[in-house]
């Protein structure tokens, strides 16, 4: 709102594969000219600026709590949603005879969103919706293609892991535990960017990350009445960072999804085995870098052969202080441990550095037909805002919509 020019006193940004962006605002008072105007679905835009380089994160007010105290200061914290937020409305729908990414597509023009999709042969008779939230169906779909969905600005990207992970590798954040002995306030905060680190290591690592086991899928021909089945392993889809990866010791029957075609369930084996590539977990507090975000690489360095190289970021928690401190707490993965694999992804020993990935942008971005590259939302409105009930989420309301 641009009547309220307080600062926040805490921030914290929650980001997470395959969740909505959370942000959490605290301020050191309160009272009706704040709560009244903040309202469920107010437009927000939050920045902050790290060396010369500013971060805008774009979302929606979801609500407010606020405390009054005797003889102290009220406090507020205003708890916010990111550019996903419209797609946690339910539905029921079919498309018929459609590819996902085309029905993924056909959801974002919808909402105004940009879109940038990997496309996929598989054609479905029939995708439903029965009533969940369009984003759980968009993140139901992905899994099922061993996809990945998340929301930058007001871009929607449905795309292969790899996608992902190539697109993220020519600008890499370095956290390095240089000289662990010596305290941080004494050191040059480029020679130490990274306060603690913790890994879990095994080739079975049971938690909510994923087991790394050998998918097996099949089905029945519906002409021919024959079944097929295909297995299929995470050491032999996808790249590798590590050049020695975890065991694959069990594996996996998928009766969830049937495959109608020996090709589909060929397919499918290989779609389901990429999302249980990276089962290795290690948490990491440090301090904070803008381009650490879902999906993306950190380079780990200053804790040893075995974990020094490169991680997934699976969750990131931005934690931000009046008085000036950014960090970041962590949980990041990996497919084994040991000596990184510089040649996967195209990576180096610069890969820190800010540096554009030109295939990218060309083969994704700038060719004739393509979508085009991501650009700031604006927010548009279906009528004149003269009051912060215009501001609040419905038909008529202000919304974040692609350029």
């Amino acid at each position: 709102m641009p009547t309220i020019t307080r600062q926040p006193y805490e921030a914290t940004l929650f980001q997470s594969q395959g969740n909505h962006d959370v942000l959490r605002l605290s301020f050191k008072q309160t009272g009706p000219e704040y709560t009244d105007a903040i309202q469920t679905g107010t437009p927000l835009l939050f920045s902050w600026t790290q060396y010369s380089h500013t971060k805008n994160w774009y979302g929606y007010v979801s609500y407010v709590a606020s405390s009054s105290r005797a003889n102290q200061d009220g406090q507020m914290e205003v708890v916010c949603v990111g550019t996903s937020f419209p797609l946690k409305e339910r539905a029921t729908r079919v498309f018929i005879e459609s590819t996902i990414p085309d029905a993924i597509k056909i959801l974002a023009s919808e909402f105004g969103f940009n879109a940038v999709i990997d496309p996929h042969p598989r054609v479905f008779s029939q995708l439903i919706l029965t009533g969940q939230s369009y984003w759980s169906w968009i993140q139901e779909q992905a899994d099922r293609l061993g996809y990945v969905a998340y929301m930058e600005d007001a871009t929607l990207h449905f795309r292969k892991l790899d996608s992902i992970i190539s697109k993220n590798s020519t600008s890499i954040p370095l956290f390095s535990l240089k000289d662990a002995s010596i305290g941080l306030d004494s050191q040059n905060l480029q020679d130490r960017t990274l306060t603690s680190f913790r890994v879990t290591k095994g080739d079975y690592v049971e938690s909510e990350t994923g087991l790394r086991t050998s998918m097996t899928s099949g089905g029945v021909d519906p002409l021919t009445s024959t079944t097929h089945v295909a297995t299929a392993s995470p050491k032999s889809v996808g790249n590798d960072l590590r050049k020695v990866t975890s065991a694959v010791l069990f594996q996996e029957y998928r009766t969830d999804q049937v495959a109608p075609s020996e090709k589909d369930s060929v397919n499918l084996a290989s779609d389901l085995s990429q999302k249980s590539r990276f089962t290795i977990p290690a948490k990491i507090k440090g301090l904070g870098d803008y381009r650490c975000t879902p999906y993306g690489l950190i380079q780990v360095d200053g804790t040893g052969d075995i974990t020094n190289g490169y991680w997934i970021v699976k969750e990131v928690t931005h934690n931000f202080i009046m008085y000036g401190q950014y960090t970041v707490d962590m949980e990041v993965l990996s497919d084994g441990t040991g000596e990184p694999q510089l040649n996967g992804y195209q990576l180096n020993s610069s890969a820190n550095r800010d540096i554009v990935n030109l295939t990218e942008r060309l083969s994704n971005y700038g060719i004739v037909g393509a979508t085009q590259l991501s650009t700031p939302p604006v927010l548009n409105s279906s009528v004149v805002l003269t009051t912060s009930k215009d501001l609040v989420f419905g038909p008529n309301s202000a919304r974040w919509k692609a350029q």
